[in-house]
């Protein structure tokens, strides 16, 4: 169960501390069944390289 029965609140994760407990596999009993939120912004600046074929060509059939 990855919510609180008597409040119906997710069990998630709420700072970087608790992130990295809750998503090690071997994580003791007070992280287990944790919904780990790891967002991008979690993990600093990155960019998104995207490529578009000039010349796009359709796809062979199978």
């Amino acid at each position: 169960m990855i919510y609180d029965a008597n409040t119906g609140e997710d069990t998630k994760d709420k700072t970087k501390e608790e992130r990295a407990y809750a998503a090690n596999p071997f994580v003791g009993e007070e992280y287990q069944n944790y919904c780990v939120e790891c967002m991008p912004s979690h993990f600093g600046n990155f960019t998104h390289t995207y490529f578009i074929p000039v010349r796009p060509k359709c796809p062979s059939s199978a």
